[in-house]
């Protein structure tokens, strides 16, 4: 999708495990990348929580999440 489009993407479902969302902070297109994750039903579940979800795409949480 990234190739098929100049538009910001989002991936929406299916998302169940930090390794899903390691898997999609890594897509790339060229320099492109995902501009964002939808994730509701594994958080909901505790799977994992917010914070866990935000290192998994290598953002810092500054203690907060």
């Amino acid at each position: 999708m990234l190739d098929a489009t100049s538009v910001p993407v989002v991936a929406s479902g299916g998302v169940g495990t930090l390794a899903d969302l390691r898997a999609l902070a890594a897509l790339r297109a060229g320099d492109r990348h995902l501009s964002g994750v939808i994730v509701g039903r594994a958080i909901y579940d505790g799977a994992f929580g917010v914070g866990e979800a935000l290192a998994a795409c290598g953002h810092e949480t500054g203690g907060r999440a």
